[in-house]
């Protein structure tokens, strides 16, 4: 179970000042200034054991999914050839 920790009161007052309309942006409501906004928040550095399992997993799933493109495209095509 991860443990969730709130940022102090000065860190939460400064990202306010240098973002403020994140409230609005928190609650749905539309906003023209941004069109996106993702917030990550690591509670640690991956070691180097964790990086390659990540690595790995990044590969996998490329190779995976460009065979599952190359698949499909061959597919059609013999779907053309025949008709």
């Amino acid at each position: 179970m991860r443990n969730l920790v709130n940022l102090k009161k000065k860190e939460q007052v400064e990202l306010e000042q240098r973002f403020p309309c994140v409230r609005e942006l928190l609650s749905v409501s539309e906003q023209s200034i941004y069109s996106l906004i993702a917030i990550s928040v690591f509670d640690h550095y991956l070691t180097p054991e964790e990086a390659k399992i990540m690595i790995m997993a990044v590969h996998i799933i490329l190779n995976m999914t460009k065979s599952y493109i190359l698949s499909a495209l061959l597919y059609r095509k013999l779907q053309l050839l025949i008709q």
